[in-house]
């Protein structure tokens, strides 16, 4: 499938509608409004703002909307408050919700297909295994973000089948499809590619044109790209092959 274009350039070109899609993804995005970062909810009004007269409501009907987050929530709630991650659970439920009440509002607005995605294991994404050095994924992170949370997708999706009934909503299972790509890989599969070379440095980092960061000498061995959220193109491709049959249901 072509890349879908981002949405800023389609209401900067007022094209008359993008035949392979529009992309709203924004780095740091959140689904509550609680960072600088445009929320998902923001994202929707834009769609209805900019792009949804772009199409006829048979197209949004065919149209496949692609809902997911990486946890941004959970990532920002911990770097801003003094809160441990025992305590995250009553913001999994608040998320949960507003994804349903956005969903809702897109099948409002004529969407009918939908997929959903769940976390992967939090504990086994570099920011969090790097306090086992890389040697093995940070179970209580697991625990505390990507269980709850995908505990609570999943009770809400049943819901709204009922209330979608003349759509389709189904859940892409980031969890199992990383899970089982990083086995194939192993433990060595947990340190990432680029990182900081002192502390404090993260990947990218510089210093009066010094690089204060480090690259493995071979991305495509790598799950992960860099020291925090972010795999490598060929960590995306053994996700992708994990999911390829689950992602067929697309053509259903």
């Amino acid at each position: 499938m072509s890349l879908p274009t981002p949405f800023r350039s389609v209401k900067r070109n007022g094209s008359s509608k993008e035949p392979h899609g529009v992309n709203f993804a924004t780095s740091g995005s959140t689904i509550l409004t609680s960072s600088s970062m445009p929320s998902v909810s923001s994202q929707i009004d834009a769609f209805q703002s900019n792009i949804m007269s772009k199409y006829t409501p048979q197209q949004l009907a065919s149209a496949i909307v692609l809902y997911c987050t990486s946890g941004d929530d959970y990532f920002f709630y911990l770097a801003t408050s003094s809160s441990s991650l025992s305590s995250i659970y009553p913001l999994t439920v608040n998320v949960g919700k507003q994804i349903s009440m956005d969903l809702v509002k897109l099948y409002g607005l004529g969407l009918r297909k939908f997929f959903v995605a769940y976390l992967p294991p939090s504990g086994c994404l570099p920011v969090a295994s790097s306090a086992n050095r890389y040697k093995g994924c940070n179970d209580t992170w697991t625990r505390s973000i990507a269980v709850p949370h995908n505990e609570r997708i999943f009770k809400n999706v049943l819901g709204l089948r009922h209330y979608f009934k003349n759509g389709t909503i189904l859940l892409i299972d980031l969890f199992s499809a990383f899970s089982a790509a990083q086995s194939e890989i192993g433990t060595g599969g947990l340190q990432p590619c680029c990182m900081g070379t002192i502390v404090g440095m993260r990947c990218g980092s510089v210093s009066r044109a010094r690089a204060l960061y480090s690259l493995c000498p071979s991305p495509n061995t790598q799950f992960y790209w860099d020291d925090s959220i972010h795999p490598t193109d060929a960590g995306w491709k053994l996700v992708g092959n994990q999911l390829q049959s689950s992602l067929n249901a697309i053509k259903k």
